[in-house]
């Protein structure tokens, strides 16, 4: 998980400091989710407790990069 988020960070890092890159350019877009019990696949990820979940969102010039995370307890 740790290298996933340092990649993540380094990815967005490199795409916010490009000098021809303008503020119109880039889209963000985000959602945050609460739900009584997360189930995945048939199986409880919060045991049987509330879940809240979000999703963020780059999107420039055709790339895409996103990111989404809930709370899982087991």
């Amino acid at each position: 998980m740790k290298k996933l988020s340092l990649a993540a960070i380094i990815s967005l890092a490199s795409l916010l400091t490009t000098p021809s890159l303008m503020a119109g350019d880039v889209e963000v877009s985000g959602n945050i989710g609460a739900t009584s019990n997360y189930i995945w696949r048939g199986m409880t990820q919060t045991d049987d407790k509330s879940a809240v979940s979000g999703e963020i969102d780059f999107d420039y010039n055709g790339f895409y990069i996103g990111a989404w995370a809930s709370n899982v307890d087991f």
